[in-house]
């Protein structure tokens, strides 16, 4: 997934927790779009999930929870993902 896919993959919302993906023809949770998004990011900058968890302060099976759709991370943690 490139920056392209990224901006183009934002799928329709139809619920505050549920969009569709048009690519997929399926309903997904919205946190499974974040957590997409934020490993492709990590990935791209070449951190692991115990890095980036550090660097934002929070345990590493909090923030594999956000990169597998389980969890959303609130906006703090949006933040604090920015600053990285």
């Amino acid at each position: 997934m490139n920056t392209n896919d990224i901006i183009e993959y934002f799928p329709k919302k139809i619920s505050n927790k549920e969009c569709y993906d048009e690519k997929e023809k399926k309903i997904i949770k919205r946190s499974e779009i974040t957590g997409k998004t934020i490993k492709y990011l990590r990935s791209r900058v070449g951190f692991t999930q115990k890095e980036v968890s550090e660097k934002i302060g929070i345990a590493q099976q909090t923030y594999a929870g956000y990169e597998s759709g389980k969890h959303e991370p609130n906006i703090e943690i949006m933040i604090r993902l920015a600053d990285i």
